[in-house]
């Protein structure tokens, strides 16, 4: 088999490794086989880094030991050329080896290493082509992991799309039968209690009884926000002006709890037209949530800025130091009735979701690095449409 005929072998494994659902590294070995085939070559060594776990294949033979060759080629300094195509490396000892990273430029995924007793040029320019189409591989099965996660979130929420409208009933009944007798328990609660301004122990009860009203009022309140269909009604006003009036209603629950609050407001951020009570219900049942994370202190983090992409809009931030969210739970936030709280059926982020959209707008979490969890609500600006109603 002369040059070219090895060339066109291995340029047809490559493009078998593009269709190849095995996993890899082992779907490259008929490729590692045909590497092994050229004059010159006496090992080959591909490897994948998984988080702190190494998978290799090794061909032919290869001077020195597997992971310390990978410990090497892991902190090793490569050079990308500008459009990201890797370029190849010589490594003297224990060698020579012809190497070449796979992976992108920001994403270090693995390492091909060829080991030789020639002169390295003609290697070093096939180990580039190959770690190019390797590199097309591990880009095509990475985002074919991400299609098939986002396929699978996608069923599981149309899934309940249909049952909701009868939901919504439901729990508008529910709420329109609980909220005229917690109201009586409330007021009688409360008499009671003024009557027995002496005893301490009637007086504790009567306040747990107040207090847990007060919870289940919330609780028929989001009954309601969720099953009422929303509305539009815009009108000129300044997040920033909400943003305050909320955190200085809730001062001191946060002082209690010894919670900073800390405000980033971008100057650039203008009036506009939002529904102001939708928006502020909005706020509020993030900082809510934030708070609540936060049981022991923390800190709030309130940011703002301006985006001018697809449309012109606001974008804010709301950030906690709490306890964070459990990565399984992240796909399900903002589904009906899911919740991780012992007081609360689960509708708070799936109302703020409905707002956001209701605006035209998204609204995303991510649990920052540094732990607690952080909320984006994007709303694209209307200015002039004073007139405009969305029917949600």
């Amino acid at each position: 088999m002369d040059a070219s005929d090895r060339l066109v072998d291995i340029l047809q494994q490559l493009g078998a490794c593009l269709s190849s659902r095995e996993e890899t590294p082992h779907a490259w070995r008929p490729l590692g086989e045909a590497l092994l085939a050229v004059p010159g070559v006496s090992g080959v060594w591909f490897a994948l880094w998984r988080e702190a776990d190494l998978e290799a294949l090794s061909l032919g033979e290869l001077p020195g030991e597997g992971q310390a060759r990978a410990d090497l080629l892991r902190g090793w300094r490569w050079d990308y050329r500008a459009e990201g195509a890797p370029v190849a490396s010589v490594l003297a000892t224990p060698g020579p080896l012809v190497i070449a990273p796979l992976g992108e430029p920001d994403h270090l995924a693995g390492a091909l290493a060829l080991a030789t007793h020639e002169p390295v040029a003609p290697l070093m320019r096939l180990a580039e082509v190959v770690a190019s189409g390797l590199r097309a591989d591990l880009r095509r099965r990475r985002l074919a992991g991400e299609l098939e996660q986002a396929r699978t979130l996608l069923y599981e929420q149309m899934s309940g799309i249909s049952e909701l409208p009868a939901v919504s009933q439901l729990a508008a009944s529910v709420a329109h039968e609980l909220r005229n007798p917690l109201s009586s328990i409330k007021g009688a609660a409360q008499y009671i209690r003024n009557e027995y301004q002496d005893h301490a122990t009637v007086r504790e009860f009567l306040d747990i009884i107040i207090e847990e009203v007060g919870v289940l009022n919330r609780i028929t309140t989001e009954f309601l926000d969720f099953a009422r269909p929303m509305h539009l009604n815009l009108e000129q006003m300044h997040v920033h002006d909400s943003i305050r009036r909320l955190l200085q209603v809730m001062k001191p629950q946060m002082a209690a709890q010894g919670i900073e609050a800390v405000l980033d407001l971008s100057a650039d951020v203008p009036p506009t037209y939002f529904d102001s009570r939708q928006v502020d219900q909005m706020l509020r049942n993030i900082v809510m949530n934030a708070i609540q994370a936060m049981p022991d202190g923390g800190t709030l983090r309130v940011r703002t800025r301006t985006f001018d992409t697809p449309l012109p809009g606001v974008e804010i931030a709301i950030a906690d130091t709490g306890r964070g969210i459990n990565p399984e739970d992240l796909h399900r936030l903002f589904t009906p009735f899911f919740t991780t709280k012992t007081k609360g059926v689960g509708l708070g982020l799936t109302i703020v979701q409905r707002i956001a959209q209701n605006h035209g707008g998204v609204v995303t979490v991510q649990c920052p690095p540094g732990g607690g969890s952080e909320f984006t609500i994007r709303l694209p600006c209307a200015p002039g449409a004073e007139s405009l109603r969305v029917s949600g």
